[in-house]
C-alpha cells in the first residue's frame, strides 16, 4: 500500500523555492545570429573561398555544402567561425551521428 501525505511539509515548500531561485538566476538564452538570404549567400561564398573550395573532411571539390559546427537547431550562429565546407557525403555522415 502506498501512503501519500495529505499536505506538503515545510521542507517540500522550501526545496521548491530553492529550485525556482536557481531558475530565476539562470541567464536567458540569447537569440542566435541569423542572416537574411543575401548576406548568408555572401558568407557561404566567403567560407568556400576560405576552405579552398574543398571538403574539409575528405578533400573533394565537388558537391560542396556549408555545415554549421554548432547546429542551428542548437542555437548555432550564422558566423564564419561556426561554418565549415563539407561535401554532400561527409555532410550527411555528420548528421547521421
Amino acid at each position: 500500500m502506498l501512503q501519500v501525505p495529505s499536505q506538503r511539509t515545510e521542507a517540500d515548500v522550501s526545496s521548491q523555492r530553492d529550485r525556482e531561485s536557481v531558475m530565476t538566476r539562470a541567464r536567458p538564452k540569447r537569440a542566435p545570429v541569423r542572416l537574411d538570404r543575401e548576406l548568408y549567400e555572401e558568407l557561404r561564398n566567403q567560407v568556400l573561398r576560405r576552405d579552398g573550395w574543398r571538403c574539409q573532411s575528405c578533400g573533394t571539390m565537388s558537391k560542396l555544402e556549408i555545415h554549421h559546427k554548432e547546429f542551428r537547431s542548437q542555437s548555432g550562429d550564422d558566423l564564419e567561425q561556426n561554418l565549415i565546407t563539407l561535401c554532400t557525403s561527409c555532410h550527411d555522415a555528420v548528421h547521421q551521428c
